[in-house]
């Protein structure tokens, strides 16, 4: 028995090996270290993908990777400059919306008011793209203007949730209520 860590190490070792193939022996690596919640590893790996092919279209994916791993070693700086990076770059990118949303959160994380107003743009950004996200980002952007101690900038946020195309029923309503 070999483990999958050693095969991979040991193609990538081989100097007759096609770039395609380099590449999807790197993204691989990037899943194993995932799936044994090496998430240090997830963002060596990832990072060193993202810097060996900039123009691979598993880019997204990878940065996103990195971001979560980040997100729950609880270093939240820098997931959240991950998931922003991927913005920019990337704005029209699937996982767009997801990395705002999450970038959103890593500021509210620190609990600093400059995060906070940061956690708010972003929301604020994802509310507006109407997106899956949208009716939740409303909901933080209310929980954020009452840790701001906007208790009427709350409450305006929440009746915007409340009179939303999709508006909150069962737990989700009585917790905004």
């Amino acid at each position: 028995y070999v483990p999958a860590s050693a095969s991979i190490a040991l193609a990538a070792a081989r100097p007759d090996i096609a770039p395609e193939v380099r590449e999807r022996l790197d993204y691989t690596s990037l899943w194993l270290r995932e799936g044994d919640e090496d998430f240090k590893g997830v963002c060596e790996v990832g990072e060193a993908f993202i810097k060996s092919w900039p123009k691979s279209q598993r880019r997204d994916e990878v940065r996103m990777k990195i971001a979560q791993a980040y997100f729950r070693q609880e270093d939240y700086p820098r997931a959240r400059a991950q998931f922003e990076q991927l913005v920019e770059d990337r704005p029209d990118s699937p996982y767009a919306e997801v990395a705002q949303f999450f970038a959103a959160r890593s500021a509210m994380s620190t609990l600093n008011a400059t995060d906070l107003d940061m956690a708010l743009d972003h929301f604020s950004e994802v509310a507006e793209r109407g997106g899956a996200l949208a009716a939740e980002s409303r909901r933080q952007m209310a929980l954020i203007k009452r840790l701001q101690g906007k208790e009427g900038d709350a409450l305006a946020a929440v009746e915007s949730v409340l009179a939303s195309n999709a508006a909150p029923e069962g737990d989700e309503l009585l917790s905004l209520l």
